[in-house]
C-alpha cells in the first residue's frame, strides 16, 4: 500500500512547486514522475495484481507458441488485434513481465502525453486520474486500456488533421 502513496505525495510535491512557478518544465516534471512510477508499478506487478492478469499470461503462453500459419486459423475467442500483439511480443520473448512492461508502456505513454499536453493543473488532473476507473482498469484491463491509447492517439491525429505525425 505504501507504493500507491508514493505514487501520489511525490508528485504531489513536485506540483506544489508548480503552483509557485507555474513553469512548463515542472508540470513536465511532475507528469514524467508520475507516470514513471505508474509505468514501474504496472511492469513489476504481481500476476495476482487485477483480476483478469493471469488470464492475459494464459493468452500470452498460448498465443507465443500457435505457429504463424495457423494464427488466424485458431479458435481463440478474442480480439484478432491483440492476438497480433501478444503474437508479436512473443516473437521477441516468452517472459511475461517483459509482455506486461511492453504494454504498460503502451497503454501510459499516450495518457502521459494527453496530460503533459492537455492540462493545465498536474495536480487535480493526477488526483482526478486515481479517481476514475480508469487507474483501476490499466491493472487488470489490459485489452481495454490498450483501446483507450489508441482512442487517445487517434484523437491527436484528428485534433491535427495530420494522420501520420503524433508530435
Amino acid at each position: 500500500m505504501v507504493v500507491y502513496y508514493i505514487l501520489v505525495i511525490i508528485p504531489g510535491i513536485i506540483s506544489l512547486f508548480y503552483y509557485l512557478t507555474k513553469s512548463d518544465k515542472t508540470k513536465t516534471i511532475t507528469f514524467f514522475l508520475f507516470f514513471s512510477f505508474l509505468w514501474i508499478l504496472l511492469s513489476l506487478r504481481s500476476y495476482e495484481v487485477g483480476v483478469d492478469i493471469y488470464t492475459y499470461k494464459n493468452y500470452f503462453d498460448t498465443i507465443r507458441t500457435i505457429p504463424w500459419t495457423e494464427l488466424f486459423g485458431n479458435s481463440m475467442l478474442i480480439e484478432i488485434g491483440y492476438v497480433l500483439f501478444n503474437k508479436i511480443i512473443g516473437s521477441f520473448t516468452d517472459n511475461f513481465s517483459v509482455f506486461l512492461s511492453i504494454t504498460s508502456f503502451i497503454i501510459i505513454y499516450p495518457i502521459y502525453l494527453l496530460y503533459k499536453k492537455e492540462s493545465t493543473d498536474p495536480l487535480l488532473t493526477i488526483a482526478l486520474f486515481i479517481n476514475m476507473s480508469n487507474f483501476v482498469m490499466i491493472f487488470s484491463g489490459l485489452r481495454q486500456a490498450l483501446a483507450i491509447s489508441l482512442s487517445i492517439i487517434a484523437f491527436y491525429f484528428a485534433k491535427k488533421k495530420n494522420f501520420f505525425d503524433l508530435y
